[in-house]
């Protein structure tokens, strides 16, 4: 199953960049590759956070509620940088 993965993964990050190339004009590929590269650290980041603060949220018992707030403004950051890239 890893190996699948793996494959996928391989296939995806050589991919997509063609794909997002032939989507956008000449003036927005720049910015939409960028969207691109950026997320994959965000992502490893946000999944890093998530178990993170898990692990704290079960041996010390913190409140959901600050962990709801802080991925809420972390998710409304994203959609606002987002939307600048558009066709």
């Amino acid at each position: 199953m890893r190996a699948l993965v793996g494959v996928g993964e391989a296939s995806y990050s050589t991919i997509a960049p063609t794909i997002i190339a032939d989507m956008f004009s000449k003036s927005m590929r720049t910015k939409a590759l960028s969207v691109f590269y950026f997320a994959i650290p965000v992502g490893r980041s946000v999944v890093s956070l998530c178990t993170y603060c898990n692990v704290l949220m079960v041996t010390t018992l913190i409140d959901l509620r600050v962990f709801c707030y802080s991925f809420s403004f972390f998710l409304f950051l994203c959609d606002t940088f987002s939307s600048t890239v558009s066709r």
